[in-house]
């Protein structure tokens, strides 16, 4: 194999491998997305965490993991971690709609404890 070949070798093989981690992280959101859905919590955690796996993350899908984490740990009634999930949110990602998301449900979150 001439030095050429080899070189369109490893480019094709880098291709495969990163169209291989996008369809992997795109498969971990979708069953992640499908747990929320059906309320499956720690299921849902355990996706999300896959897709974290995969390099790299862009900011829009950390920010819809992160909030997705967040209304995990809101629904398992584990209030610190969602209100420091959606603080998180709010603060890392200010321009993201998960933001405006995050400090809705901070602001729902603190007007229940209130009552």
């Amino acid at each position: 194999m001439n030095k050429t070949n080899l070189l369109r070798f490893a480019g094709l093989l880098l291709v495969s491998l990163l169209a291989g981690c996008a369809i992997g992280q795109m498969g971990a959101m979708s069953r992640a997305h499908a747990g929320l859905a059906d309320k499956r919590y720690e299921f849902t955690l355990k996706r999300l965490a896959e897709a974290e796996q995969f390099n790299p993350t862009t900011p829009d899908l950390q920010a819809e993991i992160s909030y997705m984490k967040a209304q995990c740990y809101d629904g398992l009634n584990k209030s610190a971690e969602a209100m420091g999930m959606y603080r998180y949110v709010a603060e890392t990602f200010p321009k993201s709609e998960y933001s405006f998301m995050a400090r809705e449900r901070m602001a729902a979150l603190g007007r229940a404890d209130r009552q």
